[in-house]
């Protein structure tokens, strides 16, 4: 091999070498800020896979290609913009349920993306891996010069090249509205320096990823009583000073558990025990429902009306409680409690200021993690190492 040929072929490898090293340093996790204690400090940092060398693209809707992400999704812009159903149809990933989702969107609402004919411009802002999904956000702008709206985006390209729209965002599950929900803070809330949080928990896109590739990372710490706390309906705990925050959540127990047997409805209906209600939760609602994980029914999240809920808690014998998870108006009580025949993880919210019982958050993306299956089977893994 002559001189020429030899340098050829050694600025080729070490071009392919240098666009690969390239290609992998566009995907950087960045972490952000979740939930602080009151003092200020993080409690809980989430964070996402992203591509750090994305430059806002204003999206062609004249597309007709789907060789990479942009691309389909300038395709499916254009095809939005066309109103054409049946190619919206066949862009959509059949693996992962979309192509359903859209089949079923479209004869539900034959005017679904009639609206898109007055989109001027899209322009993709930001681009973020979750799995094997590229996720975008994207601004939408009409007439107007200011943009209309913002949305995200989901695209595939896990087969022979071929890449595909997802509606992973929409779904339903409860992991892609978490990512959804967390989806911005990445840029709104970044964490400069990640605090050292010992605990860690993974959410992967669903139904199709069993993979922690480019996972949604939260980091979490938990403050745990030095001597658990412990107390039934016979026996009351030894509240020491440290712990009289947890007065109204042991009182209100311990009403319940004066009626068990009784309907649980008359605490909700009854004068009488509805001054109990008042007394011991902040915001106690029949309107609201109450996400309950049973780890019978391999930790499904189920939604149960209050009275349904207060039930539950009513069948509940003894109760541990291990400790406490921090934001800046709530505290997450960490509980071991037997119910119904059964050692069980139960997590109750307490207002910060008040330690009262409490139905609605102020923190609504941290109260969605910790009332997911996952949240639970993590910190159920936790406290059981730790007995």
């Amino acid at each position: 091999m002559d001189s020429t040929r030899i340098f050829k072929t050694l600025f080729f490898c070490i071009f392919l070498s240098s666009y690969s090293i390239g290609a992998l340093a566009e995907q950087k996790r960045t972490s952000f800020i979740l939930a602080e204690s009151p003092r200020g400090e993080v409690s809980v940092a989430g964070s996402i896979v992203v591509d750090n060398l994305f430059h806002k693209t204003q999206l062609s809707l004249n597309e007709s290609d789907t060789k990479n992400s942009i691309q389909t999704l300038s395709r499916y812009y254009t095809l939005a913009k066309e109103n054409d159903k049946a190619k919206l149809r066949k862009l959509s990933y059949v693996k992962d349920g979309s192509y359903s989702w859209m089949s079923r969107e479209l004869n539900n609402i034959p005017d679904k993306f009639e609206g898109f004919a007055k989109l001027r411009k899209a322009d993709a802002t930001h681009k973020l891996f979750w799995g094997d999904y590229e996720l975008f956000i994207v601004d939408w702008f009409t007439e107007a010069p200011q943009k209309v709206m913002s949305w995200y985006e989901a695209v595939i390209c896990a087969e022979n090249s071929q890449c595909h729209i997802s509606n992973l965002l929409l779904n339903g599950k409860t992991s892609s509205s978490i990512f959804s929900s967390v989806l911005t803070d990445v840029y709104a809330k970044p964490l400069k320096k990640v605090p050292n949080l010992p605990y860690s928990v993974s959410y992967r896109p669903k139904p199709i990823s069993d993979s922690n590739q480019n996972a949604l990372v939260f980091n979490f710490e938990v403050e745990w009583l030095n001597e658990p706390l412990n107390f039934n309906a016979d026996k009351k705990s030894k509240l020491q000073d440290k712990n009289v925050q947890f007065t109204h959540l042991e009182s209100f127990l311990r009403e319940l558990w004066a009626v068990r047997g009784d309907t649980v409805k008359r605490i909700v209906k009854e004068k009488t025990y509805k001054t109990s209600l008042d007394a011991h939760w902040l915001d106690f609602s029949t309107r609201n429902l109450i996400p309950v994980i049973d780890p019978r029914l391999g930790y499904s999240l189920s939604n149960y009306t209050p009275v349904a809920y207060l039930d539950r808690l009513s069948k509940i014998d003894e109760v541990k409680v291990e400790g406490v998870l921090h934001a800046r108006n709530e505290m997450y009580v960490i509980i071991t409690a037997s119910l119904l025949n059964q050692q069980q993880l139960v997590i109750i919210t307490l207002d910060r200021k008040t330690k009262k019982l409490k139905q609605t958050p102020n923190n609504f993306k941290l109260q969605e993690i910790v009332n997911s299956p996952e949240f639970y089977r993590k910190m159920a893994s936790i406290v059981n190492k730790r007995a």
